[in-house]
């Protein structure tokens, strides 16, 4: 069991914390969205047929969106992101 750490804010903190948690659907199309554009633009970090300028433009894009995914997942409970990714199975 995890110890809430809401607990020990001060009423600024807690007023972060409360509204990042407060929208699980915020948070799930948050998710999706990083999910969709990584998947539409890492097929072309892969391919052979582009230059190395537009190779290169392609996968920092993919990058970010794989990043900005990561620090979600980081953040969110596992429970919550189990869930996201079986509403994508």
């Amino acid at each position: 069991m995890h110890k809430d750490p809401s607990k020990n804010m001060t009423p600024e903190m807690k007023a972060v914390y409360d509204d990042f948690y407060a929208n699980a659907e915020r948070l799930r199309s948050e998710w999706n969205l990083c999910t969709q554009q990584y998947n539409a633009t890492v097929g072309f970090t892969k391919g052979e047929e582009q230059n190395w300028e537009s190779h290169i433009a392609i996968r920092r894009i993919s990058d970010y969106w794989i990043r900005r995914r990561t620090a979600l997942e980081r953040a969110i409970p596992k429970d919550m992101l189990e869930s996201f990714q079986s509403d994508n199975n």
